[in-house]
């Protein structure tokens, strides 16, 4: 079991560094290619996608590999199930999407977006398949089949877009190749999983109702950090603002990865020490987390901070530099990002799934609050600051919410 778990670990790590590795190049090559105008119009469209994803990434996926790994004998049936209920919900998304393109476009106060709007309705449903293949495989223990899918995916759109881009199709061709690596990573899924008949079905009901607490908590934590795009768009109209911002966040992924690695290591420590009703094993690796997290991405976050205008025009070109201003910000709410997100994780794991989804989605109510009172006065300035306060409070309030909950089980562990 043991070597299964490392190996399950290795795989996965190794198909996140593949993912960063060609994400990051493609950006890099993107933002030089289209400049600071058309990037950040690819930003704005990229980051609704990537929010609509997140409404079936995590908890598709987590219900998937719950239920395949549960119940072995019914793996294939849990998969089709889990494909035709994000297919309907695919469906769902595209036909609100397309009902609603017009009205998004004038929110954007950007009437020429709607072209590009209507262009990523058709990728909505790989999308929204994508998951179903990782949550299955994982639950099957098929570490390395998880791990080449999320790399076709990776590689795919990332050569796609830089190709397209290269030979004239430019914003467009960015588009169509983000969206074609999600149909080529669904159809390696289709072709590893095996096309074997289920003997039974598996309710989509049970699949949706698992997957409800951690899409709403996955879309709140995670829109926190990537809202303020869409937001700088909407009250400053202007696509250069939007690409400068994103050239920010895409920098300091670096040790925001570092967190989520971190953060994600510890779920099943924690989800362990609870049931073995351990509360001082518990704490021991909380308190562990939160010592490696400090000493790894304070060094991180200090160096981007230091040489930000260095990194922005060694990477992106000097047409990039007023990125360098909002890093300063955005490094170091990546310190509370990784706090709240492991405060977060740990509340589901001693199953205070409810607590976990309330702050998040407060924290996310407030974030555009802020952004919403800080980007007109202080431009995309601002909206790094909106972050680094809301993510600041969610810390706050999720790690007030786990020591309290750990007092409350020493009459039980």
């Amino acid at each position: 079991m043991k070597r299964v778990l490392l190996f399950g670990a290795f795989t996965n790590y190794f198909a996140q560094f593949v993912i960063i590795l060609c994400n990051y190049g493609a950006n890099v090559y993107l933002a030089r290619a289209l400049g600071p105008d058309q990037y950040g119009i690819y930003t704005i469209i990229f980051t609704i996608l990537n929010l609509l994803s997140l409404v079936s990434i995590t908890g598709i996926y987590t219900a998937t590999s719950k239920y395949v790994a549960s119940m072995p004998g019914q793996a294939m049936a849990v998969r089709n199930s889990a494909i035709r209920l994000n297919g309907l919900i695919a469906v769902l998304f595209g036909a609100v999407f397309v009902a609603f393109t017009g009205p998004l476009s004038g929110l954007f106060k950007d009437r020429s977006l709607a072209p590009y709007l209507y262009m990523i309705t058709p990728a909505i449903i790989p999308f929204f398949i994508y998951p179903v293949f990782l949550g299955y495989f994982n639950g099957l223990k098929r570490y390395r089949d998880q791990a080449v899918v999320k790399i076709y995916f990776a590689v795919a759109n990332s050569i796609l877009s830089v190709g397209l881009v290269y030979i004239g199709f430019k914003i467009y061709g960015a588009i169509a190749g983000f969206a074609l690596g999600a149909v080529i990573a669904c159809i390696a899924g289709y072709f590893m999983a095996g096309r074997a008949r289920a003997s039974r079905s598996f309710s989509m009901k049970t699949l949706l109702v698992f997957a409800i607490p951690f899409t709403v908590l996955s879309f709140t934590f995670v829109g926190t950090r990537s809202i303020s795009v869409l937001l700088i768009k909407s009250v400053l109209g202007r696509n250069d603002l939007a690409a400068y911002y994103n050239v920010a966040l895409r920098i300091c992924i670096v040790p925001h990865d570092i967190a989520m690695a971190i953060a994600g290591a510890l779920f099943p420590l924690v989800a362990q020490s609870f049931s073995l009703r351990d509360k001082d094993g518990l704490i021991k690796h909380v308190l562990k987390s939160l010592k490696y997290l400090v000493i790894f991405l304070i060094p991180v976050s200090a160096s981007i901070v230091l040489f930000r205008d260095e990194i922005v025009a060694m990477l992106f070109g000097q047409a990039y530099a007023s990125a360098a201003e909002p890093m300063m910000y955005i490094a170091f709410a990546e310190l509370f990002i990784g706090l709240e997100f492991i405060f977060l994780l740990v509340l589901s794991g001693i199953d205070r799934h409810a607590d976990a989804m309330l702050i998040s989605i407060l924290i996310f109510a407030l974030s555009i609050i802020f952004n919403l009172i800080l980007i007109p006065r202080f431009s995309i300035s601002g909206a790094a600051i909106a972050t680094l306060v809301s993510y600041a409070i969610g810390a706050v309030l999720s790690g007030a919410a786990v020591f309290r909950h750990c007092r409350r089980l020493q009459g039980r562990c």
